[in-house]
């Protein structure tokens, strides 16, 4: 699929006989893009992470995604809107002593947009 978002302009997505999506592989990246989350993964031995992004303005919901072998944890923190939260994320948890080890936004893939749309059966 990345191959596909490389070189084609339009794509066509047929689910069981019946054309499901036709747009350009970006805009169906973006239609199937859920919300708007940044995935962070952190050292925070004294679990602080839920309290202080309480603080933070625009924060829909926070969800531990998997708690690492190495001590670290990984979450999703999901903004309201279409507010980009990275630089308020990385300034309040360094102000907390928070190790902040990967931060990235959540963006769909081709593939990840191409399975959403066939099990939904529609547009």
């Amino acid at each position: 699929m990345s191959e596909v978002s490389q070189i084609c302009n339009k794509v066509v997505i047929i689910n069981k006989g019946k054309i499901v999506a036709v747009d350009t592989p970006e805009n169906l990246e973006k239609k199937v893009t859920q919300n708007n989350s940044v995935y962070v993964t952190v050292e925070d031995p004294e679990n602080k992470l839920e309290v202080i992004t309480k603080k933070l303005d625009n924060i829909k919901e926070v969800q531990l995604i998997k708690e690492n072998e190495d001590g670290t944890k990984q979450y999703a923190i999901q903004a309201e809107g279409k507010i980009d939260l990275r630089k308020a994320i990385f300034a309040e948890f360094a102000k907390e002593n928070i190790t902040i080890f990967e931060m990235k936004k959540a963006d769909s893939t081709l593939e990840e947009a191409f399975m959403k749309l066939i099990e939904g059966g529609n547009e």
